[in-house]
């Protein structure tokens, strides 16, 4: 998108430099290519971030459920632990369940 933007104003230069169009001329078309490729830009910034939110919801979730994971194995080490300092009938009972 760039190169062409370059292109569309150099060619404006030219044209205004051997007088083929009028100062006024070149100023509005010169203005309209930058709008043009600003509204083009601004598009393209939008894909970027509805991208990017996707991405943040997707890592959320693969986080939130790691996370689980790890306090759910974190809580059966605690209760076996409990369970082990009540005695043996107590660690016993403990890896029954």
């Amino acid at each position: 998108m760039a190169d062409s933007l370059e292109e569309r104003l150099r060619a404006l230069k030219i044209c205004y430099d051997k007088g083929y169009i009028t100062k006024s001329e070149y100023d509005y078309y010169r203005k309209k290519e930058l709008e043009n490729w600003n509204k083009e830009h601004e598009k393209q910034k939008s894909f970027w971030k509805r991208m990017w939110d996707k991405a943040c919801y997707y890592v959320e979730r693969i986080l939130s459920s790691l996370i689980d994971s790890i306090l759910n194995g974190i809580d059966k080490l605690l209760e076996c632990i409990v369970k082990a300092a009540l005695g043996p009938v107590g660690l016993i009972f403990g890896l029954l369940e």
